[in-house]
């Protein structure tokens, strides 16, 4: 059994055919993408800043 898709045989073990994939997606979702990471790393700054004030608070309370 062959499979033939746009005239192009794929039961061939050589192939000639050559592919271009053109991409239907707008350049804002690059900058959505982008702007997610930059929100992610600015929430785990925030919380380590948290953590490190969570800490210094009870070294100072247990020092007293």
């Amino acid at each position: 059994m062959s499979v033939a898709l746009n005239g192009q045989d794929f039961a061939e073990d050589i192939s000639t055919i050559e592919f271009t994939f053109v991409g239907t997606a707008p350049y804002v979702s690059f900058a959505a993408i982008l702007m997610t990471l930059a929100a992610i790393a600015f929430l785990g700054y925030a919380i380590a800043l948290l953590i490190e004030s969570a800490h210094k608070k009870k070294a100072a309370a247990e020092g007293q």
